[in-house]
């Protein structure tokens, strides 16, 4: 089944990307937005598709990277402090974190660490210590 979405004063290209990956079979399952203002942004499908937009570079090559043997791309967060600041993780429960917060690389490391995997990680606006992790065993 199709995924439905609406999209509200978004850039063009990201709704744009979102319905060409749609119309293709591959439904979009996440996207993100970098801080810094301009056009700064990353779409992830369902298949493990991904786009990016002006994310730092290591970034996009990180994501390229984890993917290569076969892990699809899950979520990608973009802390408020913005520069280049990031986490990518992936359906098989790896991780990637740069420039984020210490105690949420460490918990995410720590609720991993008993079979779980970490399934999405988020970040307020507000910025500093922050965040919020999710695992597939509900924690």
């Amino acid at each position: 089944m199709a995924v439905k979405f609406f999209n509200r004063n978004i850039p063009p290209e990201v709704h744009d990307k979102m319905k060409s990956f749609a119309s293709a079979g591959q439904d979009p399952a996440w996207v993100a937005f970098a801080p810094g203002g301009g056009d700064r942004w990353s779409v992830v499908t369902r298949a493990g598709t991904f786009f990016n937009r002006n994310i730092p570079d290591e970034c996009h090559d990180k994501m390229k990277e984890l993917t290569s043997g076969g892990a699809k791309v899950v979520c990608v967060a973009f802390p408020p402090q913005g520069g280049n600041s990031w986490s990518v993780v992936t359906d098989k429960g790896t991780f990637f974190n740069r420039n984020i917060p210490d105690e949420c690389h460490d918990q995410m490391k720590e609720l991993s660490s008993g079979g779980a995997k970490v399934v999405c990680v988020a970040f307020p606006p507000q910025g500093g210590n922050s965040w919020s992790v999710v695992t597939d065993k509900g924690t």
